[in-house]
């Protein structure tokens, strides 16, 4: 035993001697021309060596290179393909003895790498890619190791830890003219081992020339990685943006985002805890999860306290009328129906986000909340909305896209709402003003708006109290009517182009897009309007018919004498006009009548079965 024991510490003295000499007698930088000859046979690419090589035995086994460049492909250029300053790797010695390897931090410095497309869409290292052979597939064929063999093997390797500095990366697509520059990368980490947290810092600036953008990255986590290398943890990760660019809002961003992140491989599941973003005035913070990756389940509850949608959608065209803004619940039955059909089906999400404040299509909100529930082609969104123009808002949407057809039900209540400010911010009109109570529960089929319109079912109500319709004066209208009537001109307008009512309601069915009103009332403290007829959903049409009469004492004889009104034109763009025709049937009808009962009086005097008689054919 005594001899085998001196025999291993002659061997490893000897091992030991040659590593400390052999780098004294061998110079490296002797086999440049070898070295470059070699790679220019193997490539076809001119590779430079003008800094010197460094070897090293004892007590680290490692290579230092010097100034290095890798020539580019045909028609790519004079600038290298690959350049490099600095690479120092090292691997100690005497651990190997033991199947351990210790690496020492892997320093890489002054990295250039250009890569880039020609027009024709050849890449400049397409000449690299070595074709398929029977190397390759044999070392396709055996079969691949499982992961615990894997991490056994790296569980033996411990590096010191790894720096990139002042790295350069190019990528120009001559093909679409897209071309981004990653600059100034720099990577720092503290001791890679597998099962100890590791330190990681890294920060880029990104240059892109189409759109134009510039930007300035940074990343820092703690990164821990388990012996079966199928679960990655990241904790306390900061990632960091300060970008300009000409698509970005206000042509700049600033963003920190903060979270913990959880990945299992195995498991199928990533978590995402402890989040927080801050851009602009805007904090966005919560969790999301997310389970089966190749058919993932999403989870996740959000709290935003306040953004303003409308800074981050592009500006509209010169001379484009602004979009008017949906309520929630058919902002999300749109936006359902803009997704593809076996997408809808694919979805499987239960989540919720509340806002505390939000701008969004001109409209400002409060306290809002949107839940999803998305399951086997079933889609239901939940909204509320607490400060809503001195009002609230409740809305539900379903969607069901089981079958060929996307189906879509819509369960909206507005309450209490200052109407007039919501349109005017929906729409940039103010058409009606009040405060508010809607009522809307209705179904369509379609993928598209207009399919949708034209299949709209179902009901729906409205009561507007202490407002005014604006655009159009009724009562204007009736002194016009009747003026015509007596022959005599109209009386100037004293409140202007409005109508003032102390209470606007109805309700209607809709059947196919088309709205049937028949109980329309317009209440004031001068008049009293009643109405009935139909609003097309799809064209905007209008097409009613209103009886206007004048209730004030101080109307004299007037008062109590309906005018006929006609309602036409659009939505957006109402006609008011005295119903002449039907006024004057009205008023025939009227003598008619009276003539009638005359005559039915005077038979029920001299024979009245005579008069019963007539009474009985005549009505």
């Amino acid at each position: 035993m005594g001899r085998l024991i001196k025999g291993l510490f002659w061997v490893v003295g000897l091992l030991i001697a040659v590593a400390v000499v052999l780098p004294l007698v061998v110079d490296p930088n002797d086999y440049k021309e070898e070295i470059t000859k070699a790679a220019k046979e193997s490539t076809g690419r001119e590779l430079t060596i003008d800094g010197d090589l460094k070897l090293s035995l004892f007590p680290w086994i490692g290579v230092e290179m010097g100034k290095t460049s890798l020539s580019n492909a045909i028609g790519f250029g004079d600038k290298p393909f690959a350049a490099i300053d600095e690479v120092d790797v090292k691997v100690k010695l005497l651990p190997l003895l033991s199947k351990q390897v210790e690496v020492s931090t892997v320093v890489l410095k002054g990295l250039d790498l250009n890569l880039a497309k020609n027009s024709e869409g050849v890449t400049n290292w397409d000449d690299l890619t070595k074709p398929k052979g029977s190397e390759t597939q044999e070392a396709a064929d055996p079969k691949e190791k499982t992961s615990d063999d894997s991490g056994a093997a790296l569980a033996a390797l411990a590096i010191g830890g790894m720096s990139i500095e002042q790295a350069n990366l190019v990528w120009d697509d001559r093909s679409s003219g897209e071309r981004y520059e990653i600059n100034d990368f720099n990577i720092k980490t503290g001791k890679l081992a597998i099962g100890s947290p590791v330190d990681f810092q890294m920060d880029f600036g990104l240059d892109s020339a189409k759109p134009k953008t510039v930007a300035k990255i940074d990343i820092a986590a703690k990164i821990l990685v388990d012996s079966s290398l199928q679960k990655v943890t990241l904790n306390d990760l900061k990632l960091t943006t300060d970008a300009k660019g000409e698509t970005l809002p206000n042509g700049a961003v600033n963003l920190t985002l903060l979270a913990s992140i959880i990945a299992d491989t195995a498991a199928e599941k990533l978590d995402v805890s402890g989040l927080n973003i801050h851009f602009d005035e805007t904090t966005i913070t919560g969790q999301a999860a997310v389970n089966n990756f190749e058919k993932p389940a999403i989870t996740f509850g959000l709290a935003v306290d306040r953004i303003n949608v409308d800074k981050y959608l592009p500006p509209a065209e010169e001379g484009e009328a602004p979009k008017a803004a949906a309520t929630p619940a058919t902002a999300a039955a749109a936006g359902g129906s803009a997704v593809p059909m076996q997408t809808l089906r694919d979805l499987n999400v239960d989540g919720k986000i509340t806002i505390g404040e939000l701008l969004a299509s001109g409209l400002t909100i409060g306290d809002a909340a949107l839940g999803v529930k998305a399951k086997n082609g079933l889609i239901t969104t939940s909204q509320t909305v607490g400060k809503l123009y001195q009002g609230s808002y409740q809305g539900e949407t379903k969607l069901d896209a089981r079958g060929s057809k996307l189906k879509i039900a819509l369960n909206e209540h507005l309450k209490g709402v200052q109407i007039g400010a919501l349109l005017k911010d929906m729409s940039g009109k103010e058409s009606v003003s009040g405060a508010a109570d809607i009522n809307a529960s209705l179904t369509g089929v379609g993928a598209e708006p207009d399919a949708i319109k034209k299949t709209l079912n179902g009901t729906l109500d409205f009561a507007v109290a202490d407002g005014a319709v604006h655009g159009l004066n009724i009562m204007q209208s009736i002194n016009e009517a009747q003026a015509m009537l007596k022959g005599k001109p109209a009386p100037s307008s004293q409140d202007g182009n409005k109508t003032v009512f102390s209470k606007l309601s109805g309700s209607a069915k809709v059947t196919n897009g088309l709205l049937q009103n028949d109980d329309f009332l317009l209440d004031s403290s001068v008049m009293q309007i009643k109405g009935k007829g139909t609003a097309n959903l799809v064209n905007e049409a209008l097409n009613y018919r209103i009886m206007a009469d004048r209730v004030s004492s101080t109307s004299g004889e007037l008062a109590g004498k309906p005018i006929a009104l006609k309602v036409t034109r659009t939505f957006s763009s109402p006609s008011v006009i005295p119903d002449v025709e039907g006024m004057v049937k009205d008023k025939a009808k009227a003598k008619i009548d009276k003539k009638k009962q005359e005559l039915f009086d005077k038979l029920d005097k001299k024979n009245p079965a005579a008069g019963a008689l007539l009474k009985g054919l005549f009505n």
